[in-house]
C-alpha cells in the first residue's frame, strides 16, 4: 500500500467512522491535500515526513486536537523555540523565555522567515487552532522557521527540548474573592 492509499484509507475513515464527521461535513477538502501528496510522488519528492506534515494539515480541518498521525518512525522528543509568544494586531509579543537566552520578553517580532505576521496568519489559519489573534497558537509555525525579525534584526531560531515545568497550583483568597492559579491547563491530576 502506497501512501496515496494510505490518506485515501484516512480519508474514508475521517468521513465515515470519526465520531465528529455529521457535525463537521464538508469541512474538509481533501483534494486539495491529495494533489499535494500526488505533485510530491510525481517529483519522487514524497517522504514520510512531508506525508505526515500533510495528513496532519488535513486532519486540522476538523478543529478537533485529538485527530494527529503520528508515525512511530518520526517520534522525537517534543520541541520548543525556546520562547512564548502571543500575538497582538500585527507582531508576535515574547510572553516567555525558556531557553533562548538571545530573545527578551517584551520584545515583538514583526516578521518569520521575511514574511508578515498578517500575511503568516492568514496563510497557516487552521494550524493556529484559533479565529481570535491573542488565543492563536504559533508554535507550529515557529518551528518550521528559520529566522524572525526583532527590531528589525533578523534571528535564527534553534530548536531545543521541550522541557514541562513541573505543575503548580495555588488557592487564596482576597475580600472573600477565591483565587485560583494553574501554570497548566492540560495536565490536572
Amino acid at each position: 500500500m502506497g501512501l496515496i492509499d494510505v490518506f485515501n484509507t484516512i480519508v474514508e475513515i475521517m468521513h465515515h467512522d470519526y465520531a465528529g464527521y455529521q457535525d463537521k461535513q464538508g469541512w474538509d477538502h481533501p483534494d486539495i491535500y491529495k494533489k499535494r501528496l500526488v505533485a510530491l510522488e510525481a517529483e519522487q519528492k514524497l517522504t514520510r515526513e512531508s506525508f505526515e506534515e500533510i495528513v496532519n494539515d488535513y486532519l486540522l480541518e476538523f478543529r478537533d486536537d485529538h485527530n494527529r498521525l503520528i508515525s512511530s518512525s518520526t517520534l522525537v522528543p517534543p520541541q520548543t523555540i525556546g520562547f512564548n509568544v502571543r500575538r497582538y494586531e500585527k507582531a508576535l509579543y515574547i510572553e516567555r523565555v525558556t531557553a533562548d537566552k538571545k530573545f527578551r520578553k517584551g520584545e515583538w517580532i514583526t516578521a518569520i522567515d521575511g514574511q508578515g505576521i498578517e500575511e503568516l496568519a492568514k496563510q497557516h489559519r487552521l494550524r493556529l487552532k484559533s479565529d481570535l489573534p491573542e488565543r492563536e497558537d504559533w508554535t507550529s509555525v515557529l518551528l518550521q522557521a528559520q529566522a524572525v525579525t526583532v527590531k528589525g534584526e533578523i534571528r535564527e531560531l534553534h530548536h531545543y527540548e521541550d522541557i514541562k515545568e513541573a505543575a503548580h497550583y495555588t488557592y487564596t483568597s482576597e475580600h472573600h474573592i477565591p483565587i485560583l492559579t494553574f501554570n497548566d491547563f492540560t495536565d490536572l491530576k
